[in-house]
């Protein structure tokens, strides 16, 4: 008997990358740190992450996907044998394992997941995403979905404590204990110790685990260690090796579906008229904004006229009646912001959709910001050079010129 899967989970983490071929001290040209060729060398030898091309072929489920978006916005996406904008990789195996330890009631319990897959998309404009696949098949409760959505995708604590644990605070209220797993040759365990050490003001993000081994790590590695190809301090640069920064708070993005059917239709349960025309139970309800904003103990907002303000901006409600004009359907309700994507509901296609054409509009939007940033990150390095007159900045500047009007 098949198992029935509660709920689906993605955590995205939007990163920069540049490669060094010389002396990082040295000013280096965007396009010569930028080279998806160079990116690919380093990464296909280190990783054990494989380079995969978007075939079609007898797929009805990859048409569908790909037919979905326009042209131009295809090449965005998919890695063909035509395209140089985008390389993808992924790893996936069957028995993979995402254990999220986290802290309630000064009690350690544990949820544990399903891991799916691991993918990476990077692009030429020197931004990538690193995904995670997530399936959940043990837990119903509208609390454990939360409580997954919002200690999972956390990648390093949003504060410390002048304490002997450093962490205690952020994890006594939305930090992991601990998160660990496998998926094929690749494991990871991080319980997030290297931030009870001294910590250097340049060097404030040291990814977990199952961020850094997807780039060439073991587990007993740690941030610093020479002789990796990939680094993530100012201080381990060095001709060879490709920096990677990140470029979000202390959470990773994340799309979430939720499969329940009496919950979404409850929430079109209509609770009366105001000015502006007919309410819905979702708008206060406190499910829903948990849900889409990413909260786990209770929401972050107390007032009532404010709350349904920003969820009515961030959900989409197309859908969300349906069961009162056709009981053999369920309703549904997307939520979107500038951290998430998710949707509440009970159509099986509907699961198919988050993990692709969904997926691919959220790696659209990621990328897009993360180039966003890129460009006015490589203006910046510019303008501190302006004065300096020991290098001649005609071609960078050119370069991020034309790389922007490409972009």
């Amino acid at each position: 008997m098949e198992k029935t899967r509660y709920s689906v989970h993605t955590f995205m983490f939007p990163f920069q990358w540049d490669y060094l071929y010389k002396d990082p001290k040295r000013n280096i040209a965007y396009n010569d740190r930028t080279r998806l060729n160079d990116f690919d060398k380093l990464f296909s030898k280190n990783s054990c992450l494989k380079r995969k091309l978007f075939q079609i072929n007898d797929s009805a489920s990859k048409y569908s996907e790909y037919t979905y978006f326009h042209p131009f916005v295809r090449k965005a996406l998919y890695h063909t044998k035509e395209d140089d904008f985008i390389h993808y990789y992924e790893l996936d195996e069957k028995g993979g394992v995402y254990n999220i330890d986290y802290i309630k009631d000064k009690e350690i319990k544990t949820l544990s997941l399903t891991l799916d897959s691991i993918c990476i998309h990077v692009f030429n404009t020197g931004v990538g995403v690193l995904s995670f696949n997530l399936s959940n098949y043990n837990y119903f409760k509208e609390e454990d979905i939360l409580i997954i959505n919002d200690y999972g995708r956390r990648i390093y604590p949003q504060f410390l404590v002048d304490r002997n644990n450093k962490t205690e605070g952020a994890k006594g209220s939305f930090l992991p204990n601990k998160i660990y797993g496998h998926l094929g040759d690749l494991s990871f365990e991080d319980n997030f110790e290297q931030y009870e050490n001294p910590i250097e003001n340049n060097a404030c993000f040291l990814p977990p685990q199952h961020i850094r081994n997807v780039f060439g790590y073991s587990t007993n590695e740690k941030i610093g260690d020479y002789g990796k190809y990939f680094v993530f301090r100012s201080e381990d640069e060095r001709k060879g090796v490709i920096r990677i920064r990140q470029i979000t708070d202390d959470r990773m993005f994340f799309l979430c579906y939720y499969n329940n059917g009496d919950l979404v239709n409850s929430m079109a349960r209509k609770t009366g008229g105001t000015t502006l025309g007919i309410s819905y139970a979702f708008e206060l309800d406190d499910f829903w904004y948990s849900f889409v904003y990413g909260d786990s103990s209770s929401t972050t907002v107390k007032e009532d006229k404010f709350q349904r303000e920003q969820i009515l901006k961030s959900t989409y409600t197309r859908w969300l009646d349906y069961h009162s004009k056709d009981i053999n359907y369920d309703g549904t309700l997307f939520g979107i912001t500038k951290d998430s994507f998710v949707c509440l509901g009970a159509w099986s296609e509907l699961e198919k959709h988050m993990a692709t054409m969904y997926y691919q509009m959220a790696v659209l939007c990621l990328v897009q910001r993360a180039s966003v940033l890129r460009f006015s990150y490589e203006i910046t390095q510019i303008t501190r050079s302006i004065f300096d007159k020991r290098f001649d900045l005609s071609k960078q500047i050119k370069e991020i010129y034309e790389n922007y009007i490409t972009f």
